[in-house]
């Protein structure tokens, strides 16, 4: 696993539009905005709404606050990490006016697995194997505002992790500078399915560091 911090030009023939202008012209208008709602009383759960945002829908901007409904029914895909707890939340999207929870059935990383001190964003390519992690900070930290000095005495990530795709095990954690990779977060392969390039994006060294 190499890294490179130049960026390189790259011709793009994947989906989506040739411009903003393009996507907002001739887009799709979504009907439901889903919102994360971080609560930073400690005593008091985090949540997600959705809001009707489709101007011919009867209920065209009210918020709807998620139920706890019938854990037995068909379910969807929106995965909510907790900002403050070690919760993660599945939810069931079909009706994005009534959202429902649904139970997980485990962790993904394996038991023999190291795990990171910290996590922040991933991105898979399973037909590389493939996928990287990146790390923010312990939320004891976060939840008091950024402060420097949080990052001195660790509590701020600079790495970013390699992971068998398969095996579910952590292969190689990649340390970045300490001034340029401090807080890396965003991670982005390219949108092809046999890419090995992505892009990792720091907060705080303001850097795009190329990973192949």
């Amino acid at each position: 696993m190499m890294l490179a911090c130049e960026l390189k030009k790259q011709c793009c023939s994947g989906p989506g539009y040739a411009s903003p202008k393009d996507a907002f012209s001739n887009g799709y208008r979504e009907r439901f905005l889903f919102v994360t709602c971080a609560n930073t009383n400690s005593l008091k759960p985090d949540m997600i709404a959705s809001v009707d945002v489709d101007p011919t829908s009867p209920t065209f901007c009210k918020v709807n606050i998620p139920c706890y409904g019938d854990k037995n029914a068909k379910r969807s895909h929106l995965v909510v990490p907790c900002l403050l707890s070690s919760r993660i939340y599945f939810i069931d999207t079909l009706d994005p006016g009534n959202l429902k929870l649904f139970d997980a059935v485990g962790t993904w990383i394996a038991k023999n697995s190291k795990k990171p001190e910290f996590n922040y964003d991933f991105w898979y390519q399973p037909r590389q194997n493939v996928m990287i992690s990146s790390e923010w900070g312990a939320p004891a930290a976060i939840k008091q505002g950024f402060n420097m000095k949080h990052v001195q005495e660790g509590l701020y990530g600079n790495k970013i992790h390699v992971w068998d795709w398969k095996e579910h095990v952590l292969k190689q954690s990649i340390e970045l500078d300490a001034c340029y990779g401090a807080v890396p977060l965003e991670v982005r392969f390219f949108h092809e399915p046999t890419s090995t390039h992505c892009f990792v994006g720091t907060a705080l060294g303001s850097t795009v560091y190329h990973v192949y």
